[in-house]
């Protein structure tokens, strides 16, 4: 099992609503993930106390939180400062709201 995701690059976890400590796990398994996607998956925090100093990917270089409630921007920049990455916020969508590209 350790070798079964050493080349995978990039990941969809968009809807699985799986957690932050949680996909902490998986990366670790996954040395060459550049890409993450894990929009819609009703995330308001990204830290746990069962994760800090814990294992992570050095490899990756973007992290989507597209349309997660994350509000907190210690809090954000506490859970990823450890990696060297671009993260991609966008706020949660609303009936009538639209978002646009700037």
């Amino acid at each position: 099992m350790r070798t079964a995701f050493l080349h995978l690059k990039e990941l969809l976890l968009n809807g699985t609503q799986m957690t932050w400590p949680e996909t902490q796990v998986v990366f670790a398994f996954m040395p060459n993930l550049r890409v993450v996607e894990m929009g819609y998956n009703s995330l308001t925090r990204l830290r746990s106390q069962d994760v800090i100093g814990g294992p992570h990917n050095d490899a990756l270089q973007v992290i989507n939180l597209d349309s997660n409630s994350c509000f907190d921007w210690i809090d954000i920049w506490n859970s990823i400062e450890q990696y060297r990455s671009w993260v991609i916020l966008f706020p949660p969508m609303y009936p009538n709201q639209s978002r646009r590209n700037k």
